[in-house]
């Protein structure tokens, strides 16, 4: 029976391959983005300021929590967005705990139709980027719509307390690596293969 223990070499290969596969699924991550933090989507946030925090990119996803007996979420043109007007939604949310994904690059406008809300400022405006190296398609205007999150930042912006405001599936991605590198350490550098 002959013992073989595996290589630093072998070592090294598996870190280089746990690194590969941490830079893969890092940049195919998504981000779930709690819109508001934990106020949620209400009355008493500044959407508009929200959302300068962030970088918003297709595939990413729009979480609006709610009362749903006070308010809602529509989807909305950009002049319905400037105007406030509720009358003809793209799409229209009542369920208190809306998840949207942003499927597309481009501006993306989202008021409450609950009478007056929208003017008093519950209305949500974003640019949602199609790649890493993308430029914004639109800069902001004042007075006008003023689409969020078009600073480019290779990191979302981080969450802060314990509402957790931009949930990545990199956390997820980092514990997934290293159980990769760490399986990989044992079979090449400190599991004895028995050979018979």
């Amino acid at each position: 029976m002959a013992v073989l223990r595996g290589s630093t070499g072998g070592c090294i290969a598996s870190l280089m391959m746990t690194v590969l596969l941490f830079s893969v699924i890092q940049c195919s991550s998504a981000t779930q983005f709690v819109v508001g933090d934990s106020a949620g989507w209400s009355l008493s946030v500044n959407y508009t300021a929200w959302a300068s925090k962030y970088t918003f990119r297709v595939g990413d996803s729009l979480l609006f929590n709610y009362r749903s007996d006070i308010h809602n979420v529509l989807s909305v043109t950009g002049s319905d967005y400037t105007a406030c007007s509720s009358s003809n939604p793209v799409t229209t949310f009542k369920d208190g705990k809306s998840i949207i994904s942003l499927t597309s690059a481009g501006s993306k406008y989202y008021i409450c139709g609950t009478p007056g809300h929208c003017g008093i400022g519950q209305k949500l405006s974003i640019m949602v980027l199609a790649g890493e190296s993308e430029t914004p398609l639109s800069s902001p205007l004042s007075g006008g719509p003023t689409p969020g999150g078009i600073f480019h930042s290779p990191v979302k912006a981080p969450a802060s307390g314990p509402s957790n405001s931009a949930t990545s599936i990199s956390s997820r991605s980092v514990l997934f690596a290293f159980m990769i590198g760490a399986i990989g350490a044992i079979l090449n550098g400190s599991v004895l293969l028995s050979i018979v």
